[in-house]
């Protein structure tokens, strides 16, 4: 573990610098940035399923086809 020593007009500046507002995304962009995620997992998500499921694979298969 270190020590650092912070002067004054450091701390100034980084308050000063951490104040200004920042760009965050829109509604709209947040939104896609999710779905995206949500229906993205689904298919990592099916391997491991598919591999679970053993003898009856194919029709586990057939099912979360239908349902995706």
């Amino acid at each position: 573990m270190r020590y650092l020593d912070i002067s004054p007009e450091d701390l100034r500046d980084a308050e000063g610098h951490l104040s200004k507002p920042r760009e965050v995304l829109g509604h709209i962009s947040a939104m896609s940035v999710s779905g995206n995620d949500v229906s993205g997992s689904v298919f990592y998500a099916f391997p491991l399923v598919f591999a679970a499921a053993g003898e009856d694979s194919l029709q586990t298969c057939a099912c979360l086809t239908c349902f995706i």
